[in-house]
This record gives C-alpha cells, sequence and structure tokens, in this order.
C-alpha cells in the first residue's frame, strides 16, 4: 500500500499530497478541472484546398502528426500563407500554448508550443489550451502526459465508434495543482530528463554512461544531485529505464548512508 491508502485504512484524513516531493514545499495540492486553468481551449480547421494549399514558408500549420509525446515534430511541418492564416486568425498559436491532439490513434498525445510555431495555426484535429496564471503550461503539458490523465482520456473513448476529444471533455481533466513555485520546480526537472540532446538530457547521460560501463559514476551524481525519479515515474510513464535508475538510486543511496 501507499501512504495514502494506509491512511485511508487507518481513519485518518488523507492529503492530496504526492508520496514523493520535493522537501522545500509543503500543504495539499489543490484539486480543480482543466477548465479552471485555461483562458483558451479550441482547435482549428483545414483551409479549403487541403494540401493543395500549403506552401514551403510562412506561418506553421500544426497538424496532428507534428504533435509526440512532449515533443514537437516539424520535420514535415506545413505552411499557408498570410491571406488564409489572417482568415483563421482566432486559432493563432501563442508561444507556451499546450497542443493536444484530439483525434484518431495519435488521441492525448502533447506538446509546448515553441517561439519556432508562434504565429501559426493547428488543424481540427490539435487542440490549443492556453494556460491562464494559475498554471505553469510546462506543468501542465507534463500533467496531462501522466498515467491519470491518459486513462481518463481513454475512458472517455469506451462505446465510442472513432476515437475524439470534445472541448467539454478536455475541460474536465481532473488536475492536481501545487503552488507555482512548486509547478515550475517540477517542470525544470522534467524538462532535464525529456530534453531529447543527450548533452543535456539525464536520461541521454545515463545512456552514455551505460554504454561506457561507467554506471557507478552515474548513481553517484544521481545521489549527489538528489533527483526525485519515483516522482519523475509518474510524469514519465513510458520510460521503462527511469524505474531502473529508481531502483539504483536508492540502492546505492542507501548503502552510501549505511
Amino acid at each position: 500500500l501507499n501512504s495514502a491508502e494506509h491512511e485511508k485504512n487507518q481513519g485518518r484524513k488523507v492529503l492530496n499530497v504526492p508520496n514523493l516531493r520535493f522537501p522545500e514545499f509543503q500543504g495539499e495540492w489543490e484539486k480543480c478541472k482543466l477548465g479552471d486553468l485555461t483562458a483558451k481551449v479550441g482547435s482549428g480547421s483545414t483551409p479549403k484546398g487541403g494540401n493543395a494549399v500549403y506552401t514551403s514558408a510562412g506561418h506553421c500549420f500544426v497538424r496532428s502528426q507534428n504533435v509526440g509525446m512532449g515533443y514537437l515534430i516539424l520535420d514535415d511541418v506545413a505552411h499557408i500563407n498570410d491571406g488564409i492564416h489572417q482568415k483563421h486568425k482566432a486559432t493563432e498559436l501563442k508561444e507556451d500554448d499546450v497542443l493536444l491532439n484530439i483525434t484518431g490513434a495519435s488521441i492525448g498525445r502533447t506538446a509546448i508550443a515553441t517561439k519556432e510555431i508562434e504565429g501559426g495555426n493547428v488543424n481540427q484535429h490539435v487542440c490549443i489550451i492556453r494556460a491562464n496564471s494559475k498554471v505553469s503550461p510546462k506543468f501542465l503539458c507534463n500533467y496531462i502526459q501522466t498515467r491519470k490523465i491518459q486513462n481518463y482520456i481513454q475512458s472517455l473513448q469506451t462505446g465510442g465508434s472513432r476515437e475524439g476529444l470534445n472541448f467539454e471533455q478536455i475541460r474536465s481533466f481532473p488536475i492536481s495543482l501545487p503552488n507555482i513555485a512548486e509547478q515550475n520546480k517540477i517542470a525544470q526537472l522534467l524538462d532535464k530528463l525529456n530534453d531529447r540532446d543527450p548533452k543535456h538530457s539525464l536520461l541521454g547521460c545515463y545512456a552514455l554512461l551505460k554504454q561506457r560501463k561507467k554506471i557507478a559514476y552515474f548513481l553517484l551524481f544521481l545521489y549527489i544531485c538528489k533527483v526525485q525519479f519515483y516522482f519523475a515515474q509518474s510524469f514519465l510513464p513510458n520510460i521503462k529505464m527511469l524505474r531502473t535508475c529508481t531502483h539504483w538510486n536508492y540502492s546505492f543511496a542507501s548503502k552510501r548512508t549505511s
């Protein structure tokens, strides 16, 4: 049993807090809905003419294939001219918008809009979630990647003939929210884990050190930095290597301190 289940069985009040967190933060996380944290939830549409109106330059036109799980895939991003963009001004992208795929096999994939696609547009398969001042966009994007929200998305598809999310369902996502300082610190940690450049990513460092058979140095590095991998695992459920790192990190730490 985890600590929350144990306290529940003991008849104690269960606090809405993670089992592990950065030690400088206290207090419960607020339970809310995604709709309480947003200034905009909406998607775009495909311009008349479809592929025929795409250009090699101009405003980026983001489609579902351009949204990965936690990152953008811009190798084949389409572009539209300014005239078409002006007709779709309501779906103009801003930096730090959270993008969410809402149809098809890639439903649930989410990424942050970067400066590179600011001023662009999205089609009807991609939802723009614009955070308000209560939430860090990067924290929100990572939260949508958790098992909790991914399972919630799948639960909404039960009985449907076609995978899809509407805006009301998106606004209903259940979010547990720490204060903004804790959100930012969590987002910073997850940025390091998510970084796709092995020179900057902790997981990239792991891969390089493993390849060079220098695991002990990496474990010591984790211990010194006090990277809380159990917490990060809940945000990055698809990385099996993280569980191994967690086990090694805490086993190594206990040996060093015993």
